[in-house]
């Protein structure tokens, strides 16, 4: 580097006070018990070589010193191939190449090399004894805090980790700068207008709205992601914040990440964090870093950070994003996403330099949100995070000198247009109103059999996105599943939300056994009658109609059709037959074969602008060729956490309390509901309730009746299989019951037809639902011999 006078026209005294001109600027009085700013902005001359000005602003007075404007600096051609390395050898070590790699280089030597290099070019003069100064300040205690901000234009310098030199900046201690103390960028040019926000924001809790992405026609290698464990990640991290009903934080969980649903969220919640977790990449062919988000039928959508950003900036509530994303902070001034973002003038974007390990993710989560929703400013809850992960490299490498553990403190950056301090006051009181719009009553009408899932169906996402999907093909559509699972509300909700942007048009008939029961005469009857409101024909159209249907001789197929090419066909509508079980044998076909003959012909004969959707406990045998019949799960781990906080009676109990849900309950709608039945009017929680919901669900799930449908052999994989709590692999059940596993296979589709287990074709994995296990496993003699092979089975791994 070429050193010249660190101060134009002037010099750093011995005292470390500035002299420029005829003035001298003494810095402890000027900065002393106030949060400052020092301001360093790198650019090209035009003979191309590298140019830095540096400056600091007091950010109560606002008054700005220009220390110099003319230093030159050489950076090293090899800089920027080592970054490149550096970066390389990053996604050998968290991606899927990691194991069984041979590394050209050892992690922390990596590490060290890249970070001398960056700070004897920065730092090891003019600029690093005004660091220098200032820090030391800092550490006296006499700077509120301390803001490093980097600003360039240039695509070699924005990309470099900068965030590595911050330990080179306290030589002294050989560890992080205080958590009083943070380093940012900024699309800024010039220390003016990087001024402290406006008003502290307001009293807990935060909005968060949580934004995942993960797109339906994604490769199996890419979903290895598992955006549900981020959901869960993200939520027990922050769940524990507060006291029962009186949350430090609330979460507004998006769980389609279109720009539109973006939008749309934040028009309705005014959240002040947006957090994206999902898939990025830097493309380096196109020099351009992208997210991968979703179109309204869930498929891939890459977006930059320009597209997001202008859906962002609409929102003066938003004063923070966070990219959980792999390299969204990667890639010089164009391409880069979290530098896109912040030319929109997003107050803060904090991203990605790095890939990122689940590890990393949690604590980031857990440190973050914890310091926010305390109420600790911006830099504190940065510090807290790279702190945490400094000290789990360090624990790591400690124990085991040679471990290709990779530090990731410096993973996280954070681009800033401006000084954020805490986003609420924790000096004021709790707003209950807060909550209470996050978790609102169901929007959608609903019947009496119409079980509470949640506004948002957050967990469905897939389900109704296939529904939609198979409605505009005019394809017949089946949910099935194990009872209590919420296939009515689903199927309701969606109907009601595809009907919305025809204009209400479309039109919604509901069929299930009692009022409208699933019987030829009683479908043809209803048809008539909404024909009648709905196409309003003349009194004679009507009579003939009517009096076709009476005639004798003509077979009900006959009449069917008949109905369908009159009244059908001039109307919109989507029928719905519910709990078509109902109208089934013990052995899951139609008790009468005239019925099954009408819907297989309403099926195949429908209009276009008709659609049909069925809900069952299990497969529709006998209409399989004439319908799309998709399996549903479980309530996730994030529709419970929903379920829970939207509850008056839920949301009060202990976070333990809550917890033991989860595990006891499994996801499953109906058990939340019949707990909070048995909690009105009985506040005081206890184990015993729980055990009475499980016994009644127990009944309630027909479990009984499905097991003995089995053959023995059946009966014995089931009883085999329930040992084993959790999603598990074909091979763990091959070498615990001693079967192959193409045997397995037909059983376990067997089980899934009859919702006795979840099956997951694409990874060959299944899971038995815990209160099936409960049932299964009270009179098992079998458990501790199977449970001692699965302990040999992952032993061995």
């Amino acid at each position: 580097m070429i050193r010249q006078k660190n101060v134009n026209y002037g010099t750093i005294m011995a005292d470390g006070n500035v002299h420029i001109g005829d003035i001298i600027y003494n810095l402890d009085q000027r900065f002393t018990n106030s949060p400052s700013i020092l301001f360093l902005r790198l650019d090209k001359n035009a003979t191309g070589d590298y140019v830095a000005n540096l400056s600091a602003k007091n950010s109560t007075t606002g008054n700005i010193d220009e220390y110099e404007s003319t230093i030159s600096v050489t950076v090293p051609s090899h800089l920027s191939q080592q970054a490149i390395a550096f970066q390389q050898t990053r996604r050998g070590l968290n991606g899927p190449t990691r194991f069984g790699s041979t590394l050209p280089i050892h992690p922390a030597q990596a590490e060290d090399t890249l970070t001398e290099t960056l700070y004897e070019t920065f730092f090891d003069g003019e600029i690093g004894t005004i660091c220098s100064r200032f820090m030391t300040l800092l550490q006296q205690r006499k700077l509120a805090e301390l803001l490093l901000v980097i600003s360039t234009d240039d695509d070699d310098l924005l990309q470099l980790p900068w965030e590595m030199v911050l330990p080179q900046l306290t030589k002294s201690t050989g560890t992080l700068p205080p958590d009083n103390f943070g380093l940012v960028r900024s699309h800024l040019r010039t220390l003016n207008g990087f001024n402290p926000q406006g008003p502290i924001n307001r009293a807990a809790p935060l909005k968060l709205l949580f934004v995942t992405a993960l797109p339906e026609n994604m490769s199996e290698d890419s979903k290895q992601l598992e955006i549900e464990k981020e959901q869960r990640l993200i939520i027990e991290a922050v769940q524990g914040l507060g006291e029962p009903n009186k949350p430090g934080l609330v979460i507004d969980i998006l769980d389609c990440a279109s720009l539109d649903e973006i939008e749309s969220a934040l028009k309705k919640h005014s959240h002040d964090i947006v957090h994206i977790s999902g898939h990025g990449t830097y493309l380096t062919d196109q020099q351009q870093g992208v997210l991968v988000m979703e179109d309204e039928d869930g498929n891939e959508e890459t977006v930059t950070g320009t597209a997001l950003g202008n859906v962002l900036q609409q929102f003066s509530s938003v004063k923070l994003l966070v990219l959980s994303a792999c390299e969204t902070a990667a890639g010089g001034v164009s391409g880069n996403l979290a530098r896109q973002l912040a030319d929109v003038d997003l107050p803060a974007v904090l991203a990605m330099r790095f890939s990122v390990t689940d590890v990393a993710a949690r604590l980031l989560a857990e440190q973050f949100y914890d310091r926010l929703a305390a109420g600790d400013t911006l830099v504190k809850a940065v510090y807290e995070v790279r702190s945490a992960l400094w000290k789990k490299a360090k624990t790591v490498r400690d124990a085991n000198p040679r471990s290709d553990e990779a530090a990731e403190w410096f993973t996280p950056v954070l681009f800033q247009n401006q000084s954020i301090g805490a986003l609420i006051d924790r000096q004021r009181t709790y707003d209950a109103q807060t909550r209470r719009q996050f978790y609102p009553p169901l929007t959608f009408d609903r019947s009496k059999q119409t079980r509470l899932i949640g506004e948002d169906f957050i967990g469905r996402k897939r389900v109704l996105i296939q529904l939609r999907q198979g409605f505009r093909q005019h394809k017949n559509m089946c949910l099935y599943g194990m009872g209590g699972l919420g296939k009515t509300t689903t199927a309701e909700a969606f109907a009601y939300h595809y009907r919305l942007p025809q204009g209400g048009i479309l039109d919604v008939l509901l069929f299930r056994k009692g009022m409208y029961p699933i019987d030829e005469l009683s479908i043809l009857n209803r048809f008539i009658d909404r024909w009648k409101v709905r196409a309003e024909p003349d009194k004679m159209r009507i009579a003939e109609v009517e009096s076709m249907l009476k005639v004798p001789t003509m077979s009900i197929l006959n009449k069917l059709q008949w109905v369908i090419n009159n009244c059908l066909s001039e109307w919109p509508t989507v029928l719905i037959f519910d709990n078509a079980e109902d109208v089934h044998d013990e052995n899951g076909h139609f008790t009468s074969p005239d019925l099954r003959d009408f819907l297989r012909h309403l099926l195949n004969n429908v209009p276009k602008q008709c659609h049909i959707l069925f809900t069952t406990r299990y497969e529709l045998i006998d209409l399989s060729d004439c319908l799309v019949q998709l399996p549903i799960g479980k309530m996730t781990y994030a529709e419970q956490y929903r379920y829970i906080q939207s509850s008056d009676q839920l949301s009060r109990l202990t976070l333990a309390q809550q917890n033991l849900l989860y595990h006891r309950l499994d996801g499953l709608p109906r058990a939340f509901e019949f707990l909070e039945n048995l909690l009105i009017g009985q506040p005081n929680f206890n184990i015993n309730q729980l055990a009475d919901v499980e016994s009644d669900m127990v009944e309630d799930l027909l479990l009984n009746e499905l097991y003995c449908g089995l053959n023995k052999g059946d009966q014995q994989i089931f009883s085999q299989a329930s040992v084993l709590i959790g999603r598990f692999s074909i091979v763990t059940l091959a070498y615990i019951t001693r079967k192959l596993e193409e045997d397995l296979l037909i059983t376990l589709n067997v089980l899934q037809q009859k919702t006795l287990c979840f099956y997951y074709a694409s990874s060959e994995t299944f899971e038995i639902h815990t209160l099936t296990q409960k049932w299964l496993n009270f009179n098992s003699n079998e458990s501790k011999i199977l449970l001692s092979r699965a302990g040999e089975f992952f032993k061995e791994r």
